[in-house]
């Protein structure tokens, strides 16, 4: 299996069990893999994954359900080891050239998030003026 159906793999796997999830947790999820990959390049993994940390409460579960699929991704591609607990601890840590392949590598899995969360999840990109809130 080649790391691209792998990849596409964690989606189906991550964006199926948020399907389950009430409707206000699905809308969310699914505008946050929208703004996910724009939120990388435009400030750096490690300050996205700052901000979405920051982000984790009770009244918002998509932010710690996202931070949790990014993990696992990382996880299973032997980004971080396995017993990562603190994934912004991890990403801050590494040395450059990891920090770029998991940048990339990210970015790569959640072309495949997005496009089914507007085909499972029916959640479009939202109005780009939007708060990601």
């Amino acid at each position: 299996m080649t790391r691209e159906q792998r990849l596409l793999e964690h989606a189906i796997r991550n964006v199926s069990a948020i399907g389950e999830r009430e409707a206000k947790v699905k809308e969310g999820y699914g505008r946050l893999c929208h703004k996910f990959p724009v939120l990388i390049r435009t400030c750096g993994l490690c300050q996205t994954l700052a901000f979405m940390a920051s982000k984790v409460d009770e009244k918002r579960p998509q932010y710690d359900i996202l931070l949790g699929h990014a993990r696992n991704i990382l996880q299973e591609t032997e980004m971080i080891d396995g017993g990562a607990s603190d994934l912004l601890e991890k990403v801050r840590n590494m040395g450059t050239e990891d920090y770029l392949h998991s940048t990339r590598l990210l970015l790569r899995a959640w072309v495949y998030h997005k496009r089914l969360a507007e085909s499972v999840l029916k959640v479009c990109a939202s109005d780009p003026d939007e708060d990601v809130e």
